[in-house]
C-alpha cells in the first residue's frame, strides 16, 4: 500500500470558524512539499462557508494541501446512545468512525477545531508505529494529578495518567481498521456511559495497543494553569509540561470552565489567545483581499 497522510476535522453549524483558523495555522506553518488532504467532515454548513474552506490553502499559497468536504459517515445514523450533551454532542463520535470512512489512507491524524498548529505536523505521522493502531497524548488533568487506581482500573490502565485526551489522535488506518472494525466501535459508542464520551471509548477500545504521544502534540492548558497550578499542585509532572511549553506543535484550547475559549470572551489571557485572534484576523483580511481582487 502506497504511503498517504491525511489530516481530518469534524464540524457542525458555527463551529466553521474555528476549523477555519485551524486550518490557516497548518497551512501558515506546513514547510514540506509533500501532497497533504485535509479532510472536513461537516453537517449544516453554509455552503458559502465550504468554498471559502476550499480555498484557504491557496490563500497561504500551499498548493500540495488539498481540502475536500465531507458528509458524516453513514454509520453515524445507527448511533442509539442518548448520552450526549451540549459540550458533548453526538458529533463528538464521528472521529472514532475516520479509519473505517477514510481506508485509503495510511495514517490520519485527527483534530479538533479549536486548535493552532505552531509548526509543520508532517512528522507526527511517523509517530505510529506499523504494528500499532492509534497514538494520542496524555490528558493534561488526568496526567498532572496522581494516581487514581479506581479510574485506572475502569479503562485497563496502569496509571490513570495513561488516560488519553481524544483532541489529537493518530490512526495506524490499516491496522485500526483490522483491530477495531466498525460493528466493534459502534458496540462500544452504543454502550458508553462515561462522562467524556468518544474519549472514554478511545481508551476503553484501546487501553493495551495505543502509543502515547509527547505533550507537544496536543498542549492543552495555558499559561496561568502551568504556572499557578501545575508548579504548585503538579511538582513532579510540573517539569514534563513545563518542557513542553516550549516546544508546543499543536495548541489545544480545552474548555475548563464557562467562557473560557479565547472566542468567548474579550480580554487577551496569554499569548496563545493573541495567536488565534491573530490567526483569524489574518485569514480575514486574506479573504478580503481576495473579494477586492476577484
Amino acid at each position: 500500500m502506497e504511503n498517504k497522510n491525511a489530516i481530518a476535522f469534524t464540524v457542525t453549524g458555527d463551529h466553521i470558524q474555528l476549523t477555519a483558523t485551524a486550518l490557516a495555522s497548518l497551512c501558515k506553518n506546513h514547510t514540506t512539499d509533500e501532497h497533504l488532504d485535509v479532510l472536513i467532515v461537516a453537517d449544516g454548513i453554509n455552503p458559502a462557508d465550504i468554498e471559502w474552506i476550499r480555498r484557504i490553502p491557496a490563500l497561504y499559497h500551499q498548493e500540495n494541501v488539498f481540502v475536500t468536504v465531507w458528509e458524516p459517515p453513514a454509520v453515524v445514523g445507527q448511533i442509539t446512545t442518548s448520552n450526549t450533551s451540549a459540550r458533548f454532542p453526538g458529533m463528538t463520535y464521528w472521529r472514532l468512525f475516520l479509519p473505517a470512512y477514510f481506508p485509503q489512507f495510511t495514517r490520519l491524524l485527527y483534530v479538533d477545531n479549536d486548535v493552532l498548529f505552531y509548526g509543520d505536523v508532517s512528522a507526527i505521522f511517523l509517530k505510529v508505529p506499523d504494528d500499532r493502531p492509534v497514538a494520542a497524548v496524555p490528558d493534561f488533568y488526568y496526567h498532572a494529578m496522581p494516581n487514581d487506581q479506581g479510574l485506572a482500573d475502569q479503562f485497563r490502565l496502569a496509571s490513570s495518567r495513561d488516560y488519553v485526551n481524544a483532541g489529537v489522535i493518530l490512526y495506524n488506518v490499516p491496522v485500526f481498521n483490522e483491530q477495531f472494525p466498525v460493528a466493534t466501535v459502534l458496540d462500544a459508542v452504543n454502550a458508553n456511559h462515561f462522562k467524556y464520551h468518544d474519549q472514554s471509548v478511545l481508551n476503553q477500545l484501546t487501553a493495551d495497543t495505543i502509543v502515547r504521544l509527547p505533550l507537544v502534540y496536543n498542549y492543552q492548558k495555558d499559561d496561568h494553569w502551568l504556572n499557578d497550578w501545575a508548579k504548585v499542585n503538579a511538582t513532579d509532572q510540573y517539569p514534563h509540561f513545563a518542557k513542553a511549553h516550549d516546544h508546543v506543535l499543536i495548541r489545544h484550547f480545552v474548555e475548563f470552565a464557562q467562557y473560557s475559549m479565547p472566542w468567548e470572551h474579550l480580554a487577551i489571557n496569554d499569548p496563545w489567545e493573541a495567536d488565534w485572534w491573530t490567526t483569524l484576523q489574518s485569514l480575514k483580511t486574506r479573504i478580503g483581499a481576495f473579494q477586492r481582487n476577484a
